[in-house]
């Protein structure tokens, strides 16, 4: 049952996420993981959907844990690495 509640709970964050509602997104993404903390699709949504909302230390965790979750998923990779870019460039504004 979680598991397809966690499903259910991922697509509604896709669609958040397709429409530019990020924070909304996040709120399915958390729900999702919750319900199924090893769903790694869904915590890479979640890091994506934090590092959209700038937000690029709790997008660093979730890609962490999305990794850790499939470590050979190059695209996970990819995103924490985008992600430290942003960690960086972000840092040097302040």
């Amino acid at each position: 049952m979680s598991f397809s509640l966690s499903q259910y709970l991922f697509k509604k964050g896709i669609a958040c996420f397709r429409e530019g509602r990020y924070q909304d997104a996040i709120g399915f993404f958390t729900k999702a993981t919750k319900k199924d903390p090893l769903n790694h699709k869904a915590w890479n949504a979640l890091g994506v959907s934090y590092s959209k909302n700038r937000d690029f230390s709790e997008a660093n965790t979730c890609f962490h844990t999305a990794l850790r979750l499939e470590p050979e998923c190059d695209a996970y990779l990819e995103n924490l690495k985008k992600n430290r870019v942003h960690m960086r460039i972000h840092s040097q504004k302040r």
